[in-house]
């Protein structure tokens, strides 16, 4: 993986954690492997090894520009199977509202440094309100087969929310936040 600075490609690690609460169940417990990250207690949150989204804008006018709003899709993340796992399934089966942010950091190393651990940062959050759990997917490994049978089992979630605040947060600073609500396309 990688991120592009002024033309340069540069190495990096990166880290996404959920910070969420239901309006039943509160907040729900973390799952994770290091329970702190830059400095920021993170043993509450669900550490996620995969997020996925889209943001688009659709059509494309005569000379290539694009029209309308951005819109964005659901967030979907996956986690190991943990504690937090069984607290989704009961916020997808009572449907209840969801409140969060994910927080995603990394560990940005340039060329120049390529034997040092680089700096962690918290980069980017993604904030969402009126969120509901739409898909739940439990994951197991085969365990007949020797390369995935001492695996953990997987869950993935997939959130749709009325609200979601993109802030991109170099230096602890906020830089760039988008809105978009659901319907506004």
């Amino acid at each position: 993986t990688g991120a592009c600075t002024k033309g340069q490609r540069e190495k990096m690690a990166f880290n996404c954690y959920l910070e969420v609460e239901a309006s039943a169940t509160g907040a729900i417990a973390g799952n994770v492997s290091t329970p702190t990250m830059a400095g920021m207690d993170v043993s509450a949150w669900v550490e996620c090894s995969e997020f996925t989204t889209d943001v688009s804008r659709p059509g494309q006018g005569t000379q290539g520009d694009t029209q309308g709003t951005f819109q964005c899709g659901d967030l979907r993340f996956v986690t190991k199977w943990g504690p937090d796992s069984p607290m989704f399934l009961q916020v997808i089966t009572n449907n209840e509202a969801l409140t969060g942010t994910f927080h995603f950091f990394y560990r940005q190393q340039s060329q120049a440094a390529a034997n040092e651990a680089g700096v962690l940062e918290e980069q980017m959050t993604a904030a969402f309100i009126g969120g509901r759990l739409t898909g739940v997917n439990l994951v197991s490994p085969n365990t007949l087969h020797s390369e995935t049978a001492n695996l953990a089992p997987w869950f993935e979630g997939t959130i749709s929310y009325n609200q979601l605040t993109w802030t991109h947060v170099p230096d602890g600073k906020e830089v760039l936040t988008l809105d978009y609500v659901a319907g506004d396309e």
